[in-house]
């Protein structure tokens, strides 16, 4: 009997050897890998939650640091300017620049009570360098009065 076992020991062999030689078999096998790893991620959930909650508190935090070195450098790059230009653009204090606008463009609104209110949008570029260029500055009123030196302007981005 013990022959007998041995060959059928043999006889699987084989047949896992031939199955796997063939596309059917790389599905089954396949099929039985995904199972596999499903039923290990079952029976190890609370481990591995816990990597991935730390691991994305590591991805917050990483983001937060770069957000605010990004507010400091601003702070610094901006710390020359004016007060008038620093409150146009909203940077008189950390975090009160004007939401729903896009970085480098403000708006200021000439005009009294009981006046329309006319707006001036002035739309500055950040060079490579760090350096903001006035690209271009719109008025919505003829009535003010605007004098913009912008430099050499070239066409294209």
């Amino acid at each position: 009997m013990s022959g007998g076992f041995t060959s059928a020991i043999f006889a699987v062999r084989a047949l896992g050897i031939a199955l796997l030689s063939t596309p059917v078999g790389w599905l089954v096998t396949g099929v039985a890998a995904i199972a596999g790893a499903a039923w290990l991620i079952y029976k190890n959930w609370a481990p591995i939650k816990v990597f991935f909650a730390d691991l994305w508190k590591g991805i917050v935090g990483g983001f937060d640091d770069a957000v605010n070195r990004i507010k400091s450098a601003t702070q610094a790059m901006t710390g020359w300017l004016p007060d008038s230009v620093r409150s146009l653009f909203g940077l008189d204090t950390p975090g009160s620049a004007k939401a729903g606008r896009r970085p480098a463009i403000g708006s200021a609104y000439a005009g009294s009570a009981g006046h329309t209110r006319n707006t001036v949008d002035v739309n500055l570029k950040i060079d490579s360098e760090g350096r903001p260029r006035l690209r271009d500055m719109k008025t919505s009123s003829r009535d003010v009065n605007m004098n913009v030196d912008a430099g050499l302007a070239m066409a294209g981005h």
